[in-house]
């Protein structure tokens, strides 16, 4: 407890998780080699709650250094690090992925903010821009947070939620479904912008997985 609340006064929270690590494997290790079996779990259980559950709250909110300013700063070692201690305790990637999820919706709510804000709206700039979010958040849910179902479920609801709003273009508003179809027919037009076949094949595997989170399908299918 004192080794914790220390490290909490002093360190950053990527400097604690190291310090928490290397503890833990410490005492796993001297568990292993002294102790009987039967009081293996019991002890490894209680080490854990005391170096990360009993400060998880603390560290995912540093302000310097906590969840948030490890995403953007898109920290891939410490993301990782951060979500393979927590998996150690029970839910404890839930608050990891709850805050993933309020992150990632401001993201895409930006985007929107700053499409609206243009004197001239570019719909395949636009829907570029949402495709590389979408990109870059899956491969963090598949990389650093191991493809955890957790974190698959907070990337859905945070797409699900500004993937349905509307966008507002000059005097006007607009589904996004509706401007997926205009990206999809600009991409179709001969004159497009020049990509080669395989980023054509990548644009339009990511075009169907962006799909999937408009819930209103059939007006897709009506502008498209």
């Amino acid at each position: 407890r004192q080794a914790r609340a220390a490290w909490l006064e002093h360190d950053s929270c990527p400097e604690y998780m190291q310090k928490a690590k290397v503890h833990i494997d410490e005492e796993e290790q001297r568990v292993h080699n002294y102790l009987h079996p039967s009081t293996r779990e019991r002890l490894t259980r209680a080490v854990e709650q005391e170096l990360l559950a009993e400060a998880q709250q603390i560290l995912l909110q540093m302000e310097n250094s906590g969840f948030l300013k490890l995403l953007i700063n898109k920290d891939s070692d410490n993301l990782a690090l951060m979500f393979t201690l927590f998996s150690r305790i029970k839910d404890g990637v839930q608050p990891m992925a709850d805050m993933f999820c309020d992150y990632t919706k401001k993201q895409g709510y930006a985007i929107i903010s700053a499409a609206e804000s243009l004197e001239e709206f570019d719909a395949v700039a636009f829907i570029l821009s949402l495709l590389k979010l979408q990109a870059e958040t899956l491969s963090l849910v598949k990389n650093e947070f191991r493809n955890s179902s957790v974190f698959h479920k907070a990337m859905k609801d945070a797409f699900d939620s500004f993937v349905n709003s509307e966008v507002k273009i000059k005097d006007s508003k607009q589904l996004i479904a509706e401007i997926l179809s205009t990206f999809c027919d600009s991409m179709m037009k001969p004159g497009r912008e020049k990509y080669t076949d395989l980023e054509i094949d990548d644009l339009a595997d990511q075009t169907i997985e962006f799909f999937m989170y408009v819930q209103d399908k059939d007006y897709f299918h009506e502008t498209y």
